[in-house]
């Protein structure tokens, strides 16, 4: 006879990250991303991918990449590490149009944390 089971598939749910970006050839850009959302808990390990676009006068970057795996804190939400550099061919938004610049060629790299999840209810309540 088959027992009945009950699995628990962790929620999903979604991040918030910001940082500002090193700075190359004397400008840098803020980076504002809400990271795609996945099923996940604090234990898991689970990651994210994430895609945007930086912003600052004169050109953008693209971003995209993965956090690191879930950090667990001690009241049972979770955070994320996030480490990369935005790619090297900077470009203009007109209109819906993505215009290359003659600013040169060069990226920037950002650190930082996202915020706790969002969309989900932590195990403990």
């Amino acid at each position: 006879m088959v027992k009945n089971h009950v699995y628990h598939i962790a929620p999903h749910h979604s991040h918030y990250f910001q940082a500002v970006t090193s700075i190359t050839l004397g400008h840098y850009h803020f980076l504002q991303v809400f990271v795609f959302s996945v099923n996940g808990s604090s234990t898991d390990g689970h990651v994210h991918t994430f895609k945007g676009i930086t912003s600052t006068n004169g050109h953008l970057h693209r971003v995209m990449g993965k956090t690191g795996p879930a950090i667990p804190t001690p009241d049972g939400y979770h955070y994320h590490e996030v480490l990369g550099e935005t790619d090297n061919r900077p470009f203009l938004h007109l209109g819906n149009l993505q215009t290359p610049v003659s600013y040169p060629v060069h990226h920037h790299q950002y650190r930082g944390t996202t915020s706790i999840g969002y969309g989900y209810v932590p195990g403990w309540w």
